[in-house]
C-alpha cells in the first residue's frame, strides 16, 4: 500500500537538487516566487535525506549529477511510494534520456537552458497531475474499502448461515453436534499437517462442522434403531450426503464445501458412495473428513453399537489403508496419536 505523503498543510514544498549552484540559485527564488516553499539539494545522497526527513509534493531534478545520477534518484523516489511528482532537468536534450526518464515515472522533462515560463508551467502541469493521480488513488482505496466492507458483510451473514444449520443439527440430536465438533477438530489437524492454506484449511472447517447436515432429512426412528437396519433404511442413511448438497446448495459461498461433504463416505479403492469416486478423485476435504468422522464413529457410543479404544480405531484405519482411506492420512493419524493429540477429546467414551 502506498505510505501517505507526509507534506504539511500550507504552501506547496518543492525540493531542487542539481549539482549547479546556479540553478538552484535561480529556481529557488523563481519557485518562492510563484508561492511555493523551495528547498535545495546539491546532490541525490542530500536529496534522499531532505525527502526522509519531510515530505514534498514535486521534486526538480537534474539528471547528469556525480555519484548518483537523477535517473536514479527518481527510481529511489518512486520506490518510496509517497505520491511525490517528479520533473527532470537535463542540458543533454535526447530522445534516449526522455525516454527513459518517462519510463522511469517522471511527469516531465525539461531541457537547459529553460525559461522562467517553461520551468513554472511544467511545475503547475506536473503538480496538477500529481492531484490527479493521488485523487484516483483516494478513489481506488474507498472503493477497494467498500468492496472489503461488503465481503465481510456477506462473510458474517454466510457464519450466521452455518451457525444457524448448526443449532438445527444440535436440535435434531445433541451428540451429532458433540460428534461434529470433535470431527472439527480432528479434520483441521490433519488438513494443517498437510501444510494446506488458511483458506482450503477454513473450508474443511465448516465441512467437517456440517457434514452431517443430511440427518435432518433422516427421521429420528431410524438414527437411533439398535436393531439391524433392512436395506431400504440403510438407503436412507445413505442419502443423507445427497440432502445435505440439496439443503447447502442454494447457498453459493458453499460450493467446494458441499462437495467436500457430499463425496466424505466415498472409498479410496471406488467402492464408496455416493458417485463411487476412487483415489485422489475423491476431493481431499472429503478424504480428510472420511478419517476424521470414522475415528471419532469408531471411539463414541453409538445406539447401534459400543465404543472402541483409540489404539484399536487407529489399527482399523490401518487396516483400511488404501482401502477405505487415503494411505497418507493413515499415516498422520499415526503421527497425531504419538504425539498425543487423540488423548484431547477423543478415545473411549460412554
Amino acid at each position: 500500500m502506498d505510505e501517505p505523503n507526509t507534506e504539511p498543510a500550507g504552501r506547496t514544498r518543492v525540493l531542487v537538487v542539481d549539482d549547479e549552484p546556479a540553478i538552484l540559485s535561480f529556481l529557488k527564488p523563481l519557485l518562492e516566487k510563484a508561492g511555493y516553499e523551495c528547498r535545495t539539494s546539491a546532490s541525490a545522497g542530500e536529496a534522499l535525506a531532505e525527502l526522509q526527513r519531510d515530505g514534498f509534493s514535486l521534486v526538480l531534478t537534474d539528471i547528469m549529477m556525480p555519484g548518483m545520477n537523477g535517473i536514479e534518484l527518481l527510481e529511489r523516489i518512486k520506490a518510496m511510494k509517497r505520491g511525490i511528482a517528479v520533473v527532470m532537468l537535463t542540458a543533454l536534450d535526447t530522445v534516449e534520456h526522455s525516454i527513459r526518464s518517462m519510463k522511469a515515472g517522471a511527469f516531465d522533462y525539461i531541457t537547459k537552458p529553460f525559461t522562467t515560463s517553461q520551468v513554472l508551467a511544467a511545475v503547475e502541469k506536473a503538480l496538477e497531475k500529481r492531484r490527479e493521480v493521488l485523487s484516483e488513488r483516494e478513489y481506488q482505496k474507498d472503493l477497494e474499502d467498500r468492496v472489503r466492507e461488503q465481503a465481510d458483510r456477506i462473510r458474517s451473514s454466510f457464519l450466521n448461515t452455518v451457525e444457524t444449520l448448526s443449532y438445527a443439527l444440535e436440535a435434531k440430536d445433541p451428540e451429532l453436534k458433540e460428534h461434529s465438533r470433535r470431527v472439527t477438530a480432528l479434520a483441521v489437524a490433519l488438513a494443517g499437517r498437510l501444510g494446506i492454506d488458511e483458506e482450503e484449511v477454513e473450508k474443511i472447517r465448516i465441512a467437517a462442522l456440517l457434514h452431517d447436515i443430511g440427518k435432518l432429512g433422516v427421521t429420528d426412528r431410524i438414527l437411533d434403531k439398535e436393531e439391524e437396519l433392512d436395506d431400504s433404511e440403510i438407503e436412507k442413511i445413505r442419502s443423507h450426503p445427497l440432502v445435505a448438497g440439496k439443503l447447502l446448495a442454494p447457498i453459493s459461498e458453499l460450493k467446494e464445501i458441499v462437495r467436500f461433504i457430499k463425496h466424505h463416505h466415498e472409498r479410496f479403492d471406488g467402492g464408496g458412495y455416493p458417485a463411487g469416486l476412487k483415489g485422489e478423485e475423491i476431493p481431499l476435504g472429503a478424504r480428510i473428513l472420511a478419517v476424521a468422522d470414522s475415528f471419532d464413529a469408531m471411539v463414541s457410543n453409538r445406539s447401534y453399537q459400543e465404543a472402541v479404544g483409540a489404539e484399536a480405531a487407529l489399527e482399523e484405519l490401518r487396516r483400511q489403508s488404501g482401502g477405505q482411506f487415503d494411505p497418507a492420512l493413515v499415516e498422520i493419524m499415526d503421527a497425531l496419536a504419538a504425539e498425543g493429540f487423540l488423548d484431547r477429546g477423543f478415545g473411549n467414551r460412554d
